[in-house]
């Protein structure tokens, strides 16, 4: 059985599991006790135990057929059993002996059910306080124990909730752990973490999910002017300090829909959604000749930083190759040329 990649797909499937599971042998063992007890003259509650592996069966089924319902079924599940769990206590089953088998639908109601402490604690709580009211209660219907047997089973079955919440919510627990550090990884994975934006993991994974109406689009490859003589002069540590700078500024300077991506070393890239070469190429020159223009304190002194760019046109994410070829030239002419500045062609391919 596949479990899924993300912890809400393996919870899914936990749950689709479970009542698969429990379904299956819940309605195997209800058939054998109910024609043992119709054969023995039990006719009420060889109905009872029939009716619910009809039942069993039929959540079974709903599950395998459907696997888009795990949580609302393994939730009537826990219903069943509820339900199950009351009446084998009161009803006694043979000779007093159904409160054995209530214990583990007990188990079962709060493992198929939980999804808060709270919750199934007032559901365990509404298990014990009718099986108490019905135990010590005037009711002709409900078994005979013994008034030693009807404490110690109220009691066993509290204790018995007891334990098996603490079991759920430690497994939630642990679940919720694992689910943060899955996002928290799933984050580390596509995002530089110097700058915080996208890398080229992060960037190729949010331009293969973008939808149509973000193209035309265009992409702009960015490379910091003389930054090794930065490093050389100053030190890796103001060299950081420019590239976290050179981020915050391209990050004020696009809309919420744009994507800018640290590329590596002192190269970014950006691609401008919805938006055509002319005006991406106006957004590109801006964005530099303000960053040229605003002096940026570093290492204890005032710096003017400048970025050599190559602009092309990007209208599809399977093109993404030959725009970055084509973006990278650019670029490369842009050096050439004298650096600080940005480039594109004027028909490009």
């Amino acid at each position: 059985m596949e479990f899924g990649r993300t912890p809400e797909e393996i919870e899914e499937s936990r749950r689709a599991l479970l009542v698969m599971l429990f379904a299956s042998a819940g309605s195997m063992i209800l058939v054998v006790f109910g024609f043992l007890s119709l054969s023995e003259g039990r006719h009420g509650l060889a109905l009872v135990l029939l009716l619910n592996a009809v039942l069993c069966l039929s959540l079974f089924l709903y599950n395998r057929l459907t696997r888009a319902h795990a949580r609302e079924v393994s939730y009537f599940f826990a219903a069943q059993a509820f339900v199950l769990a009351l009446y084998l206590i009161l009803g006694g089953g043979v000779d007093g002996s159904g409160v054995f088998f209530a214990f583990p639908v007990t188990v079962i109601m709060v493992m198929a059910g939980f999804t808060s402490v709270r919750l199934a604690v007032f559901f365990c709580a509404l298990l014990v306080g009718t099986a108490a009211v019905g135990l010590y209660g005037p009711f002709p219907a409900v078994y005979d124990y013994e008034s030693v047997q009807k404490s110690r089973l109220l009691v066993g079955l509290s204790a018995l909730c007891l334990m098996a919440i603490l079991a759920e919510w430690m497994r939630v627990r642990s679940y919720m752990a694992i689910t943060s550090t899955h996002d928290q990884l799933s984050v580390d994975a596509r995002h530089d973490p110097l700058t915080g934006l996208l890398n080229r993991r992060g960037l190729e994974e949010a331009i293969g999910s973008m939808g149509e109406e973000a193209f035309p689009a265009a992409l702009a490859l960015l490379d910091l002017d003389h930054f090794k003589q930065v490093n050389d002069r100053y030190g890796h540590d103001v060299g950081d300090q420019v590239i976290r700078a050179v981020a915050d500024h391209l990050r004020r300077h696009l809309k919420g829909r744009d994507l800018v991506c640290r590329w590596g070393g002192e190269e970014f890239l950006i691609v401008l959604t919805d938006t055509q070469c002319a005006t991406a190429r106006e957004v590109v020159e801006a964005i530099r000749e303000n960053l040229s223009r605003t002096p940026q304190k570093l290492g204890g002194s005032e710096h003017h930083l400048s970025f050599s760019g190559g602009l092309t046109r990007f209208n599809d994410p399977s093109h993404l190759d030959s725009a970055l070829h084509e973006a990278d030239q650019q670029l490369y002419r842009a050096k050439q040329q004298g650096r600080n500045r940005v480039l594109w062609r004027t028909e490009p391919g």
